[in-house]
């Protein structure tokens, strides 16, 4: 009896552990700089939608993101000491813009980023941002 119940309890916990093993690989499918540049979309979605609104003077337009697998999507710089950004992070994101009807272009925005740490704030969501540069392509 406490052999079957000793091998019942190996397979349940060996089951289980190959079970995880193929749930965590399939949450990687993206290799850690996709995870990196998608983590920054979403946390400057916002900043990029207004960014977006007040260049064109229009709410309604929209953002579509790059294919994952283009160069620049996303880039994060550390600004040199003595800058005159006055941000010690500066973010670059790609994007393309259309009002619903047609394509605007693809716009790069740069944002100047401080975190917590430099604004000697506590709360962890304290980043401030602001656009330093926004370059617009028209479509070809």
């Amino acid at each position: 009896m406490k052999r079957i119940l000793a091998l019942v309890t190996i397979t349940v916990l060996l089951t289980s552990l190959v079970y995880t093993s193929v749930s965590a690989e399939k949450l990687s499918q993206h290799d850690s700089e996709q995870v990196t540049d998608y983590f920054i979309l979403s946390a400057f979605q916002n900043q990029i939608g207004k960014a977006v609104s007040d260049y064109y003077k229009n709410d309604s337009v929209t953002v579509t993101y790059l294919h994952p697998s283009q160069k620049d999507l996303v880039q994060v710089f550390q600004s040199e000491k003595g800058t005159d950004l006055g941000y010690p992070y500066v973010v670059k994101v790609t994007v393309n813009s259309s009002d619903g009807t047609k394509r605007l272009g693809t716009d790069t925005i740069t944002f100047g980023t401080s975190t917590p740490l430099e604004n000697k704030d506590v709360n962890v969501a304290a980043i401030t941002t602001k656009v330093i540069d926004f370059k617009h392509n028209a479509p070809k």
